[in-house]
């Protein structure tokens, strides 16, 4: 049987290495895909990489990851705060679930320590990684 992974990506991340790169750097949304398309065929896994724009989009593939019993590396991006329904979402998953961000959203969380709803509750994630340092080798093996 092949093992899933989905690799999930939210809203903006389409224009990495085209938006603000004196912040998110100049590698681009396809540079990660296909690096971890690499690593996720040396390790055998089946693997599913999306991008959108639209929260139900990101809700309805998590929802096919859980249906295909599958691993999930996720950046939320600014479905992150206060977005319950993809928090339900992620609920679903039965193996490991992984985060990513970015250090600028690192920040933001460490500015809104007020806020009732945390994304993500500690307990939901295997690993969280920082996409100012990612390397997809690191959140495909934890995915195993």
């Amino acid at each position: 049987m092949t093992r899933k992974l989905y690799i999930l990506n939210g809203s903006n991340l389409n224009m990495l290495g085209a938006r603000e790169p004196h912040i998110y750097g100049t590698t681009t949304l396809k540079d990660i895909e296909t690096n971890c398309l690499t690593l996720a065929d040396a390790l055998k896994f089946d693997c599913v990489l999306r991008q959108t724009n639209s929260e139900s989009d990101l809700i309805n593939w998590i929802q096919e990851a859980f249906l295909e019993d599958a691993a999930l590396i996720i950046n939320p991006a600014g479905f992150s705060f206060g977005r319950i329904p993809v928090l339900d979402a992620v609920k679903l998953i039965r193996r490991p679930v992984i985060e990513c961000i970015s250090r600028t959203s690192t920040d933001a969380r460490r500015n809104t320590v007020s806020r009732q709803f945390r994304w993500p509750p500690p307990q939901l994630f295997a690993g969280l990684l920082n996409l100012s340092t990612f390397r997809p080798q690191g959140a495909s093996r934890q995915a195993d």
